[in-house]
């Protein structure tokens, strides 16, 4: 680091002794003794910090700096020159690093596996994490139309940041990730399951032609009705509800045509006949009053002559069944 190299450079240049200044303890500068030419030896750029010293000659008893140590201990670099200018001396500088270190290294101490109810409590306090789950107070957009899985998603997090000591701003951060990609997602979701469900249906169009499309929805409705054990919101749920590749069950054709057989299996023929909308919901018996009644006066087109013929059939076949019954 580049503060430790000026740090270093700061303990390199302060003088580190009283007294003469030798690390032989004797003579004076003038004398030019032993331990004076000693600590001349060692380097001239050490007595050079004393302004107007020369090589062995004595510091003073409490040191000094000479002018241009800002200058010496940027070498050079012109930023570190503007930030030391901040400083009036190396021992403010010193003690402004010292600081600085101290906060580096001080943080909040780190939970220990067998940390006391107390310790846990304190260090959740200093790092900010809330009193329970709830206090981070996280929460969908109402525009999004939050399910209740979303809701039940949201509590399990937020308990799961409580349990791990995450503070506040951590937890929120990461749930704006994951707010993010899920709405990323539902939209891209959204937009294959409307093709899906548009192609589900094309194909039970294209197999049930016309009324006969209608008559079967019908009848497969009315089957779930009279024989699913739960309300209708329930059954509207169940319906509504999307399988993997994003096509409702109610819309599945599989799953359509196979109700629609069992319910052909078990309706009569006034369900058979008259549900599939083309007498406007009228009993097999008032559809073919009405197309009588008309044919006395106005020719039947062949889709109604056609369509007589199959009442027709129905009504006696019903009469059979009663017959039979009887």
């Amino acid at each position: 680091m580049y503060l430790h190299r000026i740090l270093s450079r700061v303990h390199h240049y302060h003088p580190s002794i009283e007294g003469d200044g030798n690390p032989g303890g004797g003579g004076d500068a003038a004398g030019g003794n032993e331990g004076g030419a000693g600590g001349a030896a060692a380097g001239n750029e050490s007595t050079a910090l004393t302004p107007g010293a020369e090589a062995g000659a004595e510091t003073t008893e409490t040191g000094s700096w000479r002018e241009d140590w800002r200058e010496s201990l940027a070498g050079g670099d012109e930023a570190a020159l503007r930030q030391l200018k901040r400083f009036a001396s190396p021992e403010n500088f010193a003690k402004s690093y010292r600081e600085l270190q101290k906060r580096l290294t001080t943080g909040a101490p780190a939970l220990t596996e067998d940390a006391t109810p107390e310790e846990i409590a304190a260090y959740d306090k200093q790092i900010g994490v809330p009193d329970k789950p709830e206090g981070y107070k996280l929460s969908f957009p109402q525009e999004m139309g939050a399910t209740e899985a979303d809701t039940a998603t949201l509590a399990a997090f937020q308990e799961h940041m409580k349990a791990a000591h995450v503070p506040p701003s951590a937890a929120k951060a990461a749930f704006d990730f994951y707010m993010k990609r899920m709405q990323e997602t539902r939209a891209e979701f959204g937009s294959a399951a409307q093709e899906a469900n548009l192609n589900s249906i094309a194909e039970l169009r294209g197999e049930w032609k016309g009324r006969e499309f209608t008559r079967n929805t019908g009848l497969a409705k009315e089957f779930l009705g009279k024989h699913f054990e739960g309300s209708e919101d329930a059954l509207e749920q169940v319906l509504n509800a999307r399988l993997p590749n994003g096509v409702s069950i109610g819309n599945y054709a599989p799953f359509v045509k196979g109700i629609v057989a069992m319910a052909r299996a078990y309706a009569d023929d006034e369900a058979l006949i008259g549900g599939d909308g083309a007498g406007g919901g009228k009993s097999i018996a008032d559809e073919i009053a009405d197309l009588v009644k008309k044919s006395a006066t106005t020719k039947l087109s062949k889709s109604e002559d056609a369509r007589l013929d199959e009442l027709y059939a129905a009504r006696l076949r019903a009469e059979e069944r009663g017959q039979r019954a009887a």
